[in-house]
């Protein structure tokens, strides 16, 4: 009797411990699968796979979130249902809000939140970054503050680029007092930015793949806006040195745009101030404005006070823009053009701060210009740019005479031609899921409301929770067989 006791008593110590066979507890991707298909700049396809009959769900809901908007939830009365083998997909395309798209590199995160008919929750979500998909983008920023570049890695040399306008950038911050930082985006010039373009030149978007591929119009002003609310100056080239010539005219743009904040200011002198803070030789502009002054086809102020559109009329515009400003540095001092400059939106008008500045009249200005074009000392001026070292300033002379005490050394910079503004096309991401036409999903009415329950993702039975259990067993199992032993002998 105390045998059999003995062994039920073993029975029952043992039996439990091979028993507790744990089920693991089903997680969200045991029961569902989802993804997202970007097509910048416009949409973003969003698709859940639901491993499981689709009238098991009750309702279903879908919420994007990004910096600055607070979060959205999508019309899902809009949501297409797409039975497949083995579940139904769901697919929803969201449409990118133009008043309020997400900033460019930024995190964008969603959440499906399912409700099944036994009243289980279940949260699916994930995030992805607002860019181009075209570009495997690259970003390396500026330890010093100035430029920061955003590239396809190994595109262009990020320290060569910075280098090129160092000295520009210095040398604005210097006369203005405003240090910025500057985002560079740099599209490789064989994938033109924002958007692709087809064989008509129209903005394109190719939805799918295949036979099933769709071609739709994009939305290329949305992409510009984003582009521009990122504060991102946009290059379409892998260029550096056609990127550093534009950047240099880009900074003095808008240091000085943001100085004379709405004045009129003509677009001659802009032109001649970005010319000047370029460390580039101007010999080819002294020739072109020394034979239309021979021929007396030159522009008047008036003329020059709009930049033309026309090619030809271009060069001499150009050409003169550039020796007007040479001149006067040249008759008032370089430091002298600087503060000029700053001063023109608190002198009430250009023509005061002209006067102000030279003591002329601005009506003058021009006459004096070609007076001083064929003097002696010209050629030098124009080689003169404001980064060569041991340089005097320029001092004014009765005669409006450049007299210097050093002479000019021509830059060493190579001659960069411009660069046309970029044209884009992009290449089609590959898209994930295309719905098919198929019954549209509703959402079933719930007299309940249900609660959003937090995504709390648990891991199937552990192999080493086990296999402890198992150790544990076996050795309860030996002291008792040993109990046992003992027992019987008596």
């Amino acid at each position: 009797m105390k045998k059999t006791l003995l062994l039920l008593l073993i029975a029952f110590t043992v039996l439990p411990v091979y028993s507790q066979d744990e089920q693991p507890t089903l997680t969200a991707r045991d029961l569902y699968d989802w993804s997202y298909t970007l097509y910048f700049p416009q949409q973003v396809e969003f698709t859940l796979f639901a491993k499981r009959r689709e009238s098991t769900i009750s309702t279903l809901s879908l919420t994007v979130n990004y910096d600055n908007v607070d979060p959205i939830t999508l019309p899902i009365d809009t949501i297409v249902a797409i039975p497949v083998s083995g579940g139904t997909i769901y697919s929803y395309m969201w449409m990118i809000p133009q008043n309020s798209p997400p900033p460019l590199f930024s995190t964008v995160s969603y959440q499906w939140e399912v409700t099944t008919e036994a009243g289980q929750v279940v949260i699916a979500s994930d995030d992805f970054k607002f860019e181009d998909t075209r570009v495997t983008w690259s970003r390396d920023d500026d330890l010093e503050s100035r430029v920061d570049v955003y590239s396809v890695l190994n595109q262009v040399d990020p320290d060569e680029l910075r280098s090129g306008i160092r000295d520009t950038y210095d040398l604005l911050f210097a006369n203005t007092n405003n240090k910025r930082t500057y985002k560079l985006l740099i599209y490789p010039q064989s994938i033109p930015a924002g958007c692709a373009l087809n064989e008509d030149d129209e903005p394109v978007i190719t939805i799918g793949t295949g036979d099933d591929a769709e071609e739709i119009s994009c939305n290329l002003d949305l992409a510009y806006r984003i582009f521009e609310r990122g504060n991102f100056i946009l290059f379409n080239t892998s260029g550096v040195a056609s990127i550093q010539q534009s950047l240099i005219e880009r900074f003095v743009e808008i240091y000085y745009r943001d100085i004379w904040n709405g004045a009129d200011v003509p677009a001659w002198f802009l032109r001649g101030l970005q010319r000047f803070y370029d460390p580039r030789p101007d010999i080819e502009a002294l020739s072109i404005a020394q034979q239309r002054q021979r021929a007396d086809d030159l522009l008047t102020l008036d003329e020059l006070a709009i930049e033309p559109s026309d090619e030809n009329l271009y060069r001499i515009w150009d050409a003169q823009s550039i020796g007007l400003v040479m001149y006067i540095a040249d008759t008032v001092g370089v430091d002298e053009l600087f503060d000029f400059a700053n001063s023109i939106n608190d002198e009430g008008s250009f023509a005061d701060a002209y006067e102000s500045a030279t003591g002329d009249d601005l009506d003058l200005l021009l006459i004096s210009w070609q007076d001083w074009l064929f003097q002696s000392s010209t050629e030098d001026d124009y080689e003169y740019n404001p980064y060569l070292p041991d340089t005097a300033t320029p001092t004014v002379t009765p005669t409006a005479t450049f007299t210097p005490t050093a002479t000019f050394t021509p830059s060493k910079t190579p001659n960069v031609t411009n660069t046309p503004r970029p044209t884009f096309t992009p290449i089609p991401p590959t898209a994930t899921i295309t719905p098919l036409p198929a019954q549209s999903f509703s959402v079933q009415p719930t007299d309940v409301p249900i609660q959003v329950a937090e995504q709390t993702p648990e891991a199937p039975v552990q192999n080493e929770d086990v296999r402890n259990r198992a150790i544990l067993g076996g050795v309860i199992v030996v002291f008792l067989l040993i109990i046992l032993f003992f027992v019987l002998r008596r």
